[in-house]
């Protein structure tokens, strides 16, 4: 409701907002990992292409892990209030 958002409000936001676009970014790389590996014939630098999809999509993982936590520990914050 207007004038009853806290500077906690406006951070539990943000902290969603980000969580989506990161989470997006895996998506994208999960599906630039699935085509490299669909078969057929590989180009030149799939592999590494691949190898850097994998572990770039496992710190986005990581990355939106630790936001949503934050998320959470801030929800949970604002509820004791």
């Amino acid at each position: 409701m207007p004038g009853q958002r806290t500077e906690l409000d406006d951070y539990i936001d943000e902290l969603t907002a980000l969580r989506s676009a990161v989470a997006k970014i895996g998506h994208n790389i999960n599906q630039i990992a699935k085509k490299l590996n669909s078969g057929g014939h590989p180009q030149p630098g799939d592999t590494v292409v691949l190898a850097q999809a994998e572990r770039t999509l496992t710190a986005v993982g990581a990355t939106v892990r630790h936001i949503a936590a934050a998320a959470n520990q801030a929800v949970a914050t604002k509820a004791a209030r």
